[in-house]
């Protein structure tokens, strides 16, 4: 019973979908998110570079991710993670993106399938996966 409020509390907090949700999100990734079908929304921020936004058959917001393609230049992977980065905390200053990203991208660049990399300091926490042959960065 006690198990079952708190999966209950757990679903009251999660974040549902809106269109200012969407709005808030394409303009940070400088991407129109348009519906795929399934519950996914993508949109293109670069030609090697996605924003996608997961719902759960709920309706709420499963996931907020970004695509890498495996054609993606070193330049395009910092990009993203730095974009990741400051929608994650949009309180840090440019020096400390930069370190989050020196520290990262080694790392997510040497990711295999099955692996999966976990970033938290300086307030910032993600993750990054390979699926699909792309570089797949999320929060957890």
């Amino acid at each position: 019973l006690r198990m079952s409020r708190g999966l209950g509390d757990v679903y009251k907090r999660q974040i549902p979908y809106s269109a200012d949700l969407l709005f808030t999100l394409e303009k940070h990734f400088e991407a129109d998110l348009e519906y795929q079908g399934a519950g996914l929304y993508r949109g293109t921020i670069s030609e090697n570079v996605s924003a996608e936004l997961l719902l759960n058959p709920q309706g709420n917001v499963g996931r907020i991710q970004i695509a890498v393609t495996e054609q993606a230049t070193e330049k395009e992977i910092k990009d993203a993670v730095a974009c990741f980065v400051r929608f994650s905390n949009v309180e840090l200053d440019e020096s400390t993106v930069s370190t989050v990203v020196e520290e990262a991208v080694p790392k997510l660049q040497d990711l295999k399938a099955a692996d999966e990399y976990i970033y938290w300091n300086y307030n910032v926490g993600f993750a990054g996966k390979v699926e699909r042959n792309q570089l797949i960065i999320f929060t957890p």
